[in-house]
């Protein structure tokens, strides 16, 4: 039995349904909130602090190295400047701020890039003196920026491996390559020369968040240059450049190195950046990906000649198919041993595939995936040598299935694509330092503090266990913590703790500068005349994992 979609209706309605699926994948991409790799886990001063005189300088650190693309500072008037006194320091920046700073306050916004090529952005607001309305940090806030990202290195996926791919298949199937194949392998590639700067152009636009009209302006082709995703744009021109030549070549050793060149550089174009080439360790996460990549290629470059032959009944097809048939299994292992390597990088556990948007996609991909292996398969094993024994019917529905493949691979191709904006598992859990612990105690009560830091998915918290004198939960009205900094200025910066069950409170959104010594005042009102206030000091190391200091506390009667 064959599988069949007869019918120019059928037809219509199978290409509606991809098109649909592109539509939703773009209104996925331009969601309200987009990932990336690096993550701020603390700064000085703190979000939210009230500082008694202003800082000389601010600290960011990340979860990872990263490089500045631009840091802006809000005074309370709404006034905006840009600061460009910057230095890395381990993983962080370090940024001289302005003196004469009025009282009021401020938002510092940042926007740098980390290794895998991908910018992101925040902010923090403090205050000298005294708090006032926050003023708006600046945005630059492009309409559809990550929909147009999507569709641009979609169509660059695309051309990349359906034109460097027929370029290698005129190596591989040389008798098939030819013709409309070739045709449509050429057009892949102007198709990539085209999305290449449309992706450089986006890169820069996202690296500054600027707006749709900065386009022109040399600071966003500037901040893109300096990004590592440039280095694989430039790379995948010259695998495309190489390519071409392969399209147009007529001796087969000529073809042969050309169609080489151009698969070298296409590995390596994806090996150069991207989450997947920046996992650790680097010695087997970029080879992989270079597999990865040329497997892929190779398989979709090998379509349109397949289908081609198939549909126009071509005594090609014969010969064609037996050396696809033969070199397919070793270039389906490829695929497989280093997708598990990647997936083995980046998942740390069945519950990150869907317990993060990452996890999710590689499902939602990998699901694909297995449809596309079996109707690979179906032409593999049950149509293959029917159609190489002249059967017409057979040969047909090889050709339909090959359709089919080829426009589910642009689906992968569209869902892989949304992993520019989301961080694998292994970069969140990198962001999550454990939690810093203490234990403050008085005759009347004691509570046990556990502060994790702001991550790529969560923000910081400090979560309190409240016991009485007997270790039981203590009953409590309200809590509030007070945070002091001396060494770092910041005067009382004061939370109010929500409940969370019989005496457990959590304080959410708390941003806590690294390698700081806190002290502690939390004020426990039991009754409207009881309050009881422990005292005590919470350190902060600057590298993991971090420990628990020896407190003191106090007890008072109101």
């Amino acid at each position: 039995m064959f599988l069949k979609i007869s019918g120019l209706g059928a037809r219509r309605r199978a290409w509606r349904g991809i098109a649909l699926v592109l539509f939703l994948l773009a209104m996925a991409a331009g969601g309200p909130k987009a990932y990336a790799h690096a993550a701020l886990t603390a700064s000085a001063p703190a979000d939210g602090a009230v500082l008694a005189a202003f800082p000389r300088q601010a600290t960011l650190t990340f979860n990872e190295p990263v490089s500045p693309l631009i840091i802006r500072l809000t005074a309370p008037d709404g006034t905006t400047r840009t600061l460009d006194r910057i230095a890395p320091v381990d993983d962080g920046l370090r940024i001289d701020l302005p003196d004469g700073a009025p009282p009021g306050t401020y938002a510092l916004s940042w926007r740098v890039t980390s290794a895998d090529g991908h910018p992101v952005g925040g902010a923090l607001v403090f205050s000298l003196g005294a708090a006032s309305a926050a003023p708006a940090s600046a945005q630059g806030a492009a309409p559809l920026r990550q929909p147009a990202i999507w569709l641009a290195r979609l169509a660059l996926y695309a051309a990349l491996f359906f034109g460097v791919g027929g370029a290698m298949s005129r190596a591989w199937l040389p008798q098939a390559a030819r013709g409309r194949a070739a045709q449509h392998a050429r057009l892949a590639v102007w198709l990539g020369l085209a999305a290449a700067p449309a992706c450089l152009a986006l890169q820069g636009l996202d690296a500054l968040d600027a707006p749709w009209r900065a386009l022109a302006a040399a600071a966003v082709w500037q901040a893109a240059l300096g990004t590592t995703y440039f280095i694989t744009l430039a790379l995948a021109v010259l695998a495309l450049a190489a390519a071409r030549i392969a399209l147009t070549a007529s001796g087969a050793a000529g073809i042969r190195l050309a169609a080489g060149v151009a698969a070298l550089l296409l590995g390596l174009a994806f090996a150069a950046s991207g989450h997947a080439s920046a996992a650790p360790p680097q010695w087997l996460a970029r080879p992989a990906v270079w597999l990865h990549t040329l497997a892929i290629a190779a398989w979709l470059g090998a379509l349109a000649p397949l289908f081609w032959l198939a549909r126009g009944n071509d005594a090609r097809l014969a010969p064609a198919l037996r050396r696809f048939s033969r070199g397919i299994r070793w270039v389906v292992a490829a695929l497989l041993g280093s997708g598990l390597a990647l997936a083995w990088l980046q998942i740390d556990g069945p519950a990150s595939l869907w317990g993060s948007a990452y996890g999710r996609i590689l499902l939602c991909k990998l699901a694909l995936v297995a449809v596309l292996f079996l109707l690979a398969g179906w032409n593999r094993y049950r149509l293959t040598a029917a159609a190489l024994s002249g059967q017409d019917a057979a040969r047909l529905a090889l050709g339909r299935i090959i359709k089919l493949e080829a426009a589910l691979a642009l689906c992968v191709l569209a869902v892989v694509a949304l992993w520019r904006f989301t961080p694998p598992p292994r970069a969140l859990h990198a962001g999550q330092p454990a939690a810093v612990s203490a234990h403050f105690h008085s005759a009347a009560a004691m509570a046990r503090l556990a502060f994790t830091a702001a991550s790529a998915d969560r923000p910081g918290r400090l979560q309190l266990t409240l016991s009485d004198a007997n270790a039981a939960p203590l009953q409590a009205q309200a809590v509030s913590v007070a945070f002091f900094s001396p060494a770092l200025g910041i005067e009382a910066l004061s939370r109010q703790a929500n409940p969370l069950g019989p005496g457990q409170w959590e304080i959410p959104s708390l941003q806590l500068p690294a390698a700081a010594r806190w002290t502690l005042r939390i004020d426990i009102l039991v009754s409207d005349f009881d309050r009881i206030r422990l005292e005590g000091e919470l350190s902060l190391p600057a590298v993991s994992p971090p420990s628990s200091d020896k407190n003191h506390s106090g007890t008072e009667k109101q």
